[in-house]
């Protein structure tokens, strides 16, 4: 991939399970000055979305060659105290030409400030650094690099925003596997309601949140009202006879059902999209995308055996007039003839599904 010597910024910003990007031209140092070095992985995160466009090899903590990567974790070679984490962000261009981001790391590292071997060694690197040798520095700093870019990879590995961020572009992460089986959860949407779906007992308060966050309507959920359900030959009452002299279910007071369906009160709910604009009104009429997602959240959330009906309350004014056009609605769904002005904020309750 060729690079360009001009640093360029693509943010990223995951909201509400989507992924917004906005390409901006930034200068450098304006945003190394915006950068807060006293959080040292928030500011590697804003840095990683500096280098966004870059390729894929100048991930952080990757497989790649450390001359692939466009940051380099370096310590600052003495014995001061640490004011913040970061030193400094300095950006550089090697001999190839690239435009490299040099950061000052104090918190961590071989030798410096905070660092893991003995005393001697930093004092050490300081001499031959004054006598123009830098050859231990670099070398150690081999090290803190890679050091420094693993603590930051295991940091990143459970901040579920950007982990959620990665998948959104394509890439496995552990925790959107983790998420998907304790929720039992197929899609993004399932998971982004992992907690609603996640509860022992479901309710329809929490029925009721989801769909208007889907929908973006008030939403009314009636309880218990109820349908007719078919019996099996074997569950109907059967009078006495040759082959069953006691009969079937034919206990008067304890078993015994006259005809071959039952009205059960608590195996269905009414779902009420009360709709206020004639384009959702539209949306909820035709059966589309909308209406989709709608009932494959209710068919994961609400149990196999409780019928769920859809209605759609709004007014005249918001219900599209039927015509011989090809966009109308279809006979049937909701399409209104001409209706008279003293009519037109009544409202209806319309079966949508």
């Amino acid at each position: 991939m060729k690079h360009s010597n001009s640093w360029s910024i693509r943010l990223v910003t995951p909201l509400a399970g989507l992924c917004w990007r906005k390409s901006i031209t930034l200068n450098i140092k304006r945003l190394v000055k915006a950068i807060n070095k006293s959080d040292f992985y928030r500011a590697v995160y804003t840095l990683q979305r500096f280098l966004a466009g870059c390729s894929m090899e100048s991930e952080l903590g990757s497989d790649t060659l450390p001359k692939n990567e466009r940051i380099r974790f370096k310590v600052p070679q003495n014995l001061g105290f640490p004011g913040s984490a970061i030193e400094s962000i300095n950006d550089v261009t090697g001999d190839d030409g690239i435009k490299r981001l040099e950061v000052y790391v104090n918190f961590m590292g071989l030798t410096g400030p905070s660092g893991a071997l003995p005393r001697h060694y930093t004092e050490l690197v300081m001499q031959r650094t004054r006598l123009k040798d830098v050859a231990i520095r670099e070398f150690f700093d081999l090290f803190n690099h890679r050091l420094i870019t693993l603590n930051y990879r295991a940091w990143e590995k459970y901040q579920f925003p950007i982990q959620h961020e990665y998948y959104l572009t394509g890439k496995n992460t552990s925790i959107d596997d983790v998420l998907k089986a304790l929720t039992g959860a197929s899609q993004n949407l399932d998971v982004f309601l992992g907690g609603l779906l996640a509860m022992p007992i479901r309710n329809t308060q929490s029925l009721r949140q989801i769909l208007e966050l889907l929908s973006g309507c008030d939403v009314e959920i009636r309880e218990f009202v109820g349908r007719w359900m078919v019996l099996d030959e074997s569950d109907q009452t059967q009078l006495g006879s040759r082959v069953q002299p006691e009969g079937q279910h034919a206990q008067l007071g304890m078993s015994t059902i006259v005809g071959q369906k039952v009205w059960d009160i608590s195996s269905a709910i009414e779902v009420d999209l009360q709709v206020n604009n004639r384009d959702m009104a539209r949306a909820v009429m035709s059966q589309g995308r909308l209406m989709q997602i709608l009932k494959q959240v209710v068919a994961h959330y609400v149990p196999s055996c409780i019928q769920v009906r859809w209605r759609l309350t709004t007014t005249y004014r918001n219900l599209p007039i039927a015509s011989l056009a090809d966009n109308s609605p279809g006979l049937g769904l909701g399409g209104a003839l001409m209706i008279s002005r003293h009519l037109m904020d009544k409202k209806l309750s319309i079966p949508v599904g």
